[in-house]
């Protein structure tokens, strides 16, 4: 046992590994037995700590205090990196400094000067690990009979906790004085109290957090459930940043607490126009409900107007111009609705009328506009037309994360739709079903802005839409005429919520621009940066810590300041673990050892060791044996023939 060790410790440091029994977490369980390995390594041992750090490396080292001191630095990461691909890594390092240990000792063929050996000490968390393997360590390991792998458990044997994911908000951006809905997931093991709390609260701009919602009981009974919780937001401000927080004391309190952060706009202005302003009141009343504003909550302002009065208005007062069921359109309207969409206006039309003159649609000027012009009325004259919602954009975004929603949406009768001829540089948000699943929604960018088309009714008049579909009359439609608006403001292009990690994206309007900013992260951490004064938007690639974060430009001149929160991925905190027999298949059969008792280390690590440890005496019993047999022959063959 005096050989020389050469040993990568590969400590898992995701959040999991903060799991606590016993007043220790499992990262420091994992120190506590690197240090009791390295007390008993012989005498001019070298060590390296491996991290899942992404950008951590192999360093080996020979003082023990120097890996003593790096252990005792580790800290949990929200972003890991794969163990497989950390332990492709290790095999890797070893492989280098074998080889370079021995160019410098003058060793060749299988000489070493070191048992060379590799610990993994994670808790066996499934996650941790990518299934199937994509860093081809079977193949890697085949050869390397040199080699010895301990895979070290160190979880306990029945974990339990409780915990959130998967948060969604309804809004990324927001209007002062609606309700924000927060839906996400509570989920538990068995053995935990049958109940606890669910609390959401708001962070004042003293950095203080006050309850935002009355706090919701919630059931902890072994399985996953959805909970709703509705926070009104406050006036005057530009952000809201808050937490959902589960007020229950169990093992793992990383996932008790989620972050979220909610852009706050004024209320949009919005023009509606039609030949008979009559048809506008059913998408007035759905952007901005009768009984809301009799609250004394306002979501957008309206202004109706009739097409015939279109000239006498200037469209860049709105944020948005609806234009439903025009007959006869001229070149003037047009004209007028291109620039404002080329400027960055939204512009929203309703193709659901028989009045409507085709001709006048398909212009020059019309075309440079619309995402698609009508040909023909579509009668669905057997089987009703439904809408399919199985495209990803920013006006079903939230039917889609709601199974309620899109189902009500979806069993939206259609009778008539306008067939249309698509431009080319135009995409289909929506389709009918049905023969030739036309387009119900289209979209096309026209300059900094957005026109979108709508091939049927939104209105419920006798005379009217009622002959086309019941769209109107379905609650669904407030969230669609809602969805549209955000789409057309571009409210539905912010994001304020982001996965650690992932590349964060904040656009600096042109008249923003700014050089230094400050960037301020979770607990109470502050760094600066630099732009050029042209850039147009900042690429943050480091925000990797869980919590809420707010940058601002140094120039106070341009006011521009943008807030956002990030969470950890969901799959961090799951504690099922990987089977031995797919530990062994990720490896090779074999190849490396799953031991699930770290008080049995040290007797195995010994047996692991024997073989390298008897190999050059086995060696050498081999070369006497050898040279014992050429001599006991020689003896024979040339010895006097008795005979002669």
């Amino acid at each position: 046992e005096d050989i020389p060790v050469a040993a990568v410790f590969l400590i898992d440091n995701s959040i999991s590994m903060k799991y606590r029994q016993e007043n220790i977490t499992r990262l420091e369980y994992s120190g506590q037995l690197c240090r009791r390995q390295l007390e008993q390594f012989p005498a001019g041992s070298r060590s390296a700590i491996l991290s899942t750090q992404a950008d951590d490396e192999v360093i080996f080292q020979s003082d023990t205090g120097s890996v003593a001191t790096r252990l005792e630095s580790l800290e949990v990461t929200a972003v890991p990196a794969r163990l497989n691909r950390q332990l492709r890594l290790a095999v890797e390092s070893q492989q280098e400094d074998r080889q370079r240990t021995q160019q410098e000792a003058g060793l060749g063929g299988s000489a070493d000067q070191y048992v060379r050996e590799i610990y993994v000490f994670t808790d066996f968390s499934k996650t941790a690990w990518q299934l199937p393997d994509e860093s081809q360590i079977t193949e890697l390991l085949q050869e390397l009979d040199w080699l010895n792998i301990y895979l070290v458990d160190v979880s306990v044997p029945q974990p339990v906790n409780a915990g959130l994911a998967d948060l969604r908000i309804s809004e990324q951006s927001i209007v002062s004085g609606r309700d924000l809905l927060l839906n996400l997931t509570v989920r538990s093991t068995s053995g935990l109290p049958a109940a606890a709390r669910l609390e959401a609260s708001i962070i004042d701009p003293g950095g203080r957090e006050t309850p935002a919602a009355p706090p919701a009981s919630v059931r902890l009974d072994g399985t996953a459930s959805r909970v709703q919780m509705a926070i009104r937001i406050p006036p005057n401000t530009a952000w809201v940043e808050g937490s959902v927080r589960l007020a229950a004391e169990d093992p793992l309190m990383d996932d008790n607490v989620r972050s979220f952060t909610c852009a706050v706009r004024p209320a949009p202005k919005v023009l509606l126009m039609a030949d008979r302003t009559e048809e506008t009141l059913y998408l007035k009343n759905a952007l901005q409900p009768e009984e809301l504003e009799r609250a004394g909550i306002r979501q957008c302002e309206c202004q109706v107007a009739a097409t015939a009065a279109a000239a006498e208005l200037n469209f860049s007062d709105y944020d948005a111009v609806m234009l439903l069921n025009p007959g006869r359109p001229d070149e003037t309207l047009w004209n007028a609705l291109r620039k404002y969409s080329e400027s960055g206006g939204g512009v929203f039309i309703v193709a659901g009328s028989a009045r409507i003159q085709p001709a006048l649609w398909s212009t020059p000027t019309a075309r440079s506009l619309l995402p698609a012009v009508p040909l023909t009325i579509v009668k669905y004259l057997d089987t009703p037309g439904y809408l399919n919602l199985t495209e990803q954009n920013g006006v079903s975004r939230m039917f889609l994360q709601d199974d309620n929603l899109r189902t009500e949406l979806a069993a939206v009768a259609f009778d008539r739709c306008w067939a249309v001829e698509t431009d080319p540089a135009a995409r289909v948000l929506m389709q009918f079903t049905g023969p030739a699943d036309r387009a119900a929604l289209l979209e096309r960018t026209v300059g900094k802005g957005r026109c979108v088309l709508f091939t049927s009714a939104m209105d419920n008049l006798t005379d009217g839409g009622n002959l086309w579909n019941n769209l109107p009359a379905s609650w669904s439609f407030l969230v669609l005429a809602d969805s549209l608006l955000q789409h057309l403001t571009n409210a539905s292009d912010t994001r304020c919520n982001y996965t650690a990690g992932q590349p964060v994206s904040l656009v600096i309007p042109e008249n923003r621009r700014f050089q230094q900013y400050l960037l301020r992260r979770p607990g109470l951490r502050q760094t600066r940066g630099q732009l050029d004064p042209e850039t147009s938007e900042i690429l943050l690639t480091d925000a990797e810590e869980p919590g809420h974060y707010l940058l601002q430009a140094l120039d106070a001149a341009t006011g521009f300041d943008a807030a956002f929160a990030v969470n950890f991925r969901d799959e961090e905190t799951d504690l099922t673990k990987i089977t031995d027999d797919e530990l062994q298949a990720l490896t090779g059969e074999r190849r490396a050892v799953v031991i699930h008792d770290p008080e049995q280390l040290v007797a195995i690590q010994r047996t692991g060791r024997l073989g390298v440890e008897i190999l050059p005496l086995l060696l050498g019993l081999l070369l006497l044996l050898f040279c014992a047999e050429h001599l006991m022959s020689n003896f024979f063959y040339d010895a006097p023939d008795s005979a002669g």
